[in-house]
């Protein structure tokens, strides 16, 4: 059908930065394009013709047409009527719009998406009403209503006042399915789910992340004529910026928001795409360091984004992943903004790192309705005891042992009323481990004494393998304070236990040792899949027990919490 149109010598076409266009072709979509009604009209019956060979037909109450004349500087809308199909379509006037790939679309129709994003936000406090479980809200906003909002953030240009309530009320909202109290980092909630936070996302940012990921999209573009345009538009921005003819590098320093030398003026031009990315990435850069750049060999944009360890540099063919990554950068940059506060960021570097920490965010797998309430306030240091609560002229000792400061990390791992609940936590760890292991791997032993060696060394688990390999395998739940939490329980454990290694192998065996590591709030240590592995857990059932483990642990420190105020015990 596009064909038929390309190959008519009566077709018109718009010249578009010295570009012919006679249609647009979208999916299932045609723009068309004509001089006058009656050219228009013949290339509508030209495509119907096509259409109709190969058994299609258009919906005329899907099609509307725009008509209008432009003479000395003014645009004026007639009242030309078109057929499709032998049926009347509908004609666009004055402020009126059409909805065309999900975005209202007019000659003189000013977008204003105040009342969209009202309903929008409407829809997020009516979900959050709703009677369904927390994590099913969470779902339910996020799949099916947010997604209507990113659709049109994506497609057309919103003004950020437009989503400020909006923002708002996801703030808001996220906290109350969370459990957290008002004065909880608003980052947890912008995290996504693998990284413990409700992946509710703030708006005002990721309209700057699909301004640069849609302008890098139209240079990409694999359409020759796509790119050649935006490139063109492009050019022509920063020509009245500068006030000459720009090279690609420059057109690159342009989108880079460079404001030095030629860059310094003032153009007074209106607000374009490309200025509009100009700016969003001035914005970005005080959370994501990332630069644009033309390479002269290719003669293609590239976008490099400074991620740590391993920088990315995005090139036109892989212009897709553009919004993902910046949105990455983003996360991450949350993630170290909250792990720079004192009180609620110690244990945020901990239990983003494996998925397994925060699996049931995604549905409530093995997690009962008190553990949800109980964890996420945990993570964040916003529980009601003694040493925490904000503006409180209570003592702040113990009021179990007397102890100096009552925290979080005192009351799960150290307050020793609680000694006989931690080892119920130790145990259901252990025992998940030790029934993971086939007794084709080898034999299993539960606390063995070794002849020789000290009476206190005693290990949680031996593991022997039928090829007379030894694992010495100990436990610990640490308190997740700062990444370097895990690796000092780790080696502790290690250090601890060398002894009987050095004794097995001085008889002449193959001996290990190793810990599993998990945190007091339910986070799975990454290095403890090298060390299940070696043990013969299989890598599917691995990925259950992960997750029972971790739940485990969140119950039984939620308990330990709930009986250290209450003195009812909760096991």
């Amino acid at each position: 059908m596009i064909l038929t149109l390309e190959y008519r010598n009566c077709c018109f076409a718009a010249r578009l930065y010295g570009q012919e266009v006679k249609c647009l072709a979208y999916a299932d979509d045609l723009l068309l394009l004509g001089q006058s009604p009656v050219d228009l009209q013949d290339n509508i019956n030209s495509i119907c013709g096509v259409a109709a060979l190969a058994g299609l037909r258009f919906k005329p109450s899907k099609c509307a047409s725009l008509s209008f004349n432009y003479t000395g500087n003014k645009r004026s809308i007639d009242d030309a009527s078109f057929l499709v199909a032998g049926t009347r379509i509908r004609n666009i006037k004055g402020q009126e719009a059409y909805k065309y790939l999900g975005v209202r679309v007019g000659l003189s129709y000013k977008q204003d998406n105040t009342e969209f994003f009202q309903g929008i936000t409407r829809d997020v406090k009516l979900v959050a009403a709703s009677p369904l479980a927390p994590w099913q809200k969470l779902t339910a906003i996020r799949a099916h209503v947010l997604s209507r909002a990113e659709f049109l953030c994506r497609n057309s240009h919103i003004q950020k006042r437009d989503v400020a309530d909006l923002d708002k009320t996801l703030i808001s909202t996220g906290k109350r399915i969370l459990n957290l109290p008002t004065r909880a980092n608003v980052n947890l909630v912008h995290l996504s789910t693998n990284k413990g936070g409700a992946a509710l996302p703030h708006f005002r940012a990721l309209l700057d992340v699909h301004a640069i990921s849609h302008v890098f999209r139209l240079l990409a573009s694999d359409d020759q004529l796509t790119s050649d345009v935006a490139f063109a538009g492009l050019r022509g921005v920063v020509r009245k910026k500068i006030l000459r003819d720009p090279t690609p590098s420059e057109c690159a320093e342009f989108l880079n928001g460079n404001k030095a030398g030629d860059f310094a003026r003032e153009s007074g031009d209106l607000s374009t795409l490309w200025s509009r990315a100009r700016q969003a990435a001035d914005r970005l850069f005080k959370f994501i360091k990332f630069s644009w750049t033309f390479n002269e060999e290719l003669g293609c944009f590239n976008l490099n984004i400074y991620r740590s360890p391993n920088p990315v540099c995005v090139v036109p063919s892989t212009a897709g992943l553009v919004a993902r990554l910046l949105r990455d950068d983003m996360e991450s940059f949350y993630i170290k903004q909250l792990s720079s506060l004192v009180d609620q960021g110690k244990t945020v570097e901990v239990f983003s790192q494996h998925p397994a920490s925060n699996h049931f965010l995604q549905a409530g797998d093995i997690t009962r309705f008190c553990d949800w309430n109980f964890i996420h306030r945990a993570r964040l240091g916003c529980l009601q005891l003694n040493a925490t609560m904000r503006f409180s002229k209570r003592n702040p000792k113990c009021r179990k042992c007397g102890y100096v400061r009552e925290t979080i990390p005192h009351v799960l791992n150290h307050c020793k009323p609680h000694s006989d609940a931690w080892k119920r936590r130790h145990d259901a760890i252990q025992n998940r481990v030790a029934r993971a292991i086939s007794s084709s791997v080898g034999s299993v032993s539960i606390n063995k004494k070794f002849p020789g060696i000290a009476q206190t060394l005693i290990p949680d688990m031996v593991l022997t393998k039928k090829s007379g390999e030894v694992f010495v395998i100990d436990f610990t739940v640490a308190f997740e304070d700062r990444l370097s939490s895990f690796a000092k329980a780790r080696q502790g454990k290690i250090d601890k236990y060398l002894p009987i290694v050095e004794h097995l192998r001085r008889e002449g065996k193959v001996a290990h040792v190793d810990a599993i590591v998990v945190g007091s709030l339910g986070s799975w240590d990454p290095s403890n899949d090298a060390a299940l592995a070696q043990r013969g857990v299989s890598k599917k059932y691995a990925k259950l027990m992960w997750k029972l483990i971790c739940s485990d642990t969140i119950r039984w420190s939620r308990d330990i919490y709930i009986q250290h105020l209450t003195d009812k015990k909760q096991y």
